[in-house]
């Protein structure tokens, strides 16, 4: 594995991105471009925004039924209002399956101290460096922190070593404190992937500790490229990484 020694001062990206920036520290000298929104996002968005709304109508007693309503008639626009997509049927079943599996895992795990977070803004203090993160559904209890992400993608994402929801829960035990479990869980219901991973605190203090390399790499600025088959695949360096084509990742 080369290895890249800078005296530029390397910034970690973003949570969503971390499971390869964590892996192949090298990549963060080629992925720091403003983000690009594209239908596919935007699709992902719109979809967020009224899973997001049907779980506030249904938690806090919103009434949310008119912006919900505007979304799926309308055109939705991205921010710079240069693309739009529009709301089709089959996203209703997206949202309608994880709501109803939101709902089961509160009715499973809610006690009389139990709260509710929705789409909750977060920071996670990783390593000395501040990231934020956007949480889709959090359910606190006395025992538990649960945390459910929607995924829209075709790309199957897994519940257990998931990065981007562990550096999730580090932020939500240091905002809320820690509990004696942590359970994260995906709802991917384009490809109907349901899964759940229960960690114990010891078990996220040694994934903590696990990526002391990785960011030991970081902050010294020895980054290592570390290419493998997901890591690559959306890095903006793919096409032009020398050490990807010589270790045969396709």
């Amino acid at each position: 594995m080369e290895n890249i020694e800078t005296n530029k001062k390397i910034k970690t990206q973003s949570i969503s991105a971390s499971h390869r920036w964590l892996n192949c520290t090298a990549s963060l000298l080629y992925n720091d471009k403003p983000f690009q929104e594209t239908e596919v996002s935007l699709n992902g968005s719109m979809i967020h925004e009224v899973a997001s709304l049907t779980l506030k109508n249904y938690f806090f007693k919103e009434k949310n039924d008119e912006k919900i309503a505007n979304i799926k008639t309308e055109k939705y626009f991205s921010k710079d209002k240069t693309i739009f997509v529009e709301w089709k049927p089959s996203y209703q079943k997206m949202v309608d399956n994880y709501f109803e599996y939101v709902k089961s895992i509160y009715e499973k795990y809610a006690d009389d101290e139990s709260k509710v977070l929705i789409e909750h803004k977060l920071s996670c203090n990783f390593y000395g460096q501040q990231k934020i993160g956007y949480a889709d559904f959090v359910l606190l209890t006395k025992t538990n922190i649960i945390i459910v992400d929607l995924k829209t993608g075709r790309n199957k994402v897994d519940a257990s070593e998931n990065s981007q929801m562990l550096m999730y829960v580090i932020g939500l035990m240091q905002e809320f404190g820690a509990r004696e479990n942590v359970i994260t869980a995906i709802s991917q219901p384009i490809i109907y992937n349901v899964e759940a991973y229960i960690y114990t605190p010891e078990e996220l203090v040694s994934w903590y500790k696990n990526q002391a390399q990785s960011m030991s790499e970081i902050l010294s600025g020895k980054l290592v490229y570390r290419p493998e088959k997901m890591r690559c695949k959306y890095c903006d360096h793919r096409s032009e990484c020398a050490e990807r084509i010589k270790q045969g990742v396709v």
